[in-house]
């Protein structure tokens, strides 16, 4: 199993094509995927989706918005697009349709403590002193990890797990 912080639309050809890995753990845990076919999704609260656009706004932020097939970006933003580009496809869509599974945001750690206050029930992990992903408090590569070791009868103490980033830790506390 892989546990990662990229959407499944983003997942590398060669991985998925490689037929070592049985499931996939993806945008922080927020999906899990077994033999190729989505078994959990989880969305953001529209609260807390409605009052993080609201303070991006206010502070003249993008926020970019995963759906279960898509990246919308609230915003025309030249640095986010620049940084999102290399990443994935995405279009500007203030409102996108569906479910909304995960925010990120291209935003200095000055910002931290201020969206935290605003959506309290989400978990803020940051990629490096640029990017956050939000996630349902709730949700993580832990859970995900917890969820193949219940369908599969994995014990704990069978577990590993490797990771470079904030999105990790909770993955590598628990393995």
């Amino acid at each position: 199993f892989i546990a990662t912080g990229r959407h499944h639309i983003n997942m590398p050809k060669f991985i998925k094509e490689s037929g070592i890995f049985n499931g996939y753990i993806c945008l922080n845990g927020q999906m899990i995927f077994v033999d190729g076919k989505c078994v959990h999704e989880d969305e953001l609260d529209e609260k807390n989706i409605n009052a993080l656009k609201k303070f991006c706004d206010e502070n003249n932020l993008t926020v970019m918005l995963a759906t279960a097939n898509y990246f919308h970006l609230s915003k025309e933003d030249k640095d986010f697009e620049d940084y999102v580009a290399k990443l994935t496809n995405y279009k500007i869509d203030p409102e996108p349709n569906g479910p909304i599974l995960q925010a990120m945001m291209y935003v200095s750690p000055d910002y931290d403590e201020k969206i935290k206050s605003i959506i309290p029930s989400c978990a803020i992990t940051r990629w490096n002193d640029r990017y956050i992903d939000i996630n349902a408090s709730h949700v993580s590569k832990a859970a995900g990890i917890k969820y193949f070791m219940n369908e599969y009868g994995i014990l704990r103490e069978n577990t590993i797990a490797v990771g470079d980033a904030g999105n990790d830790r909770d993955m590598l506390e628990f393995a």
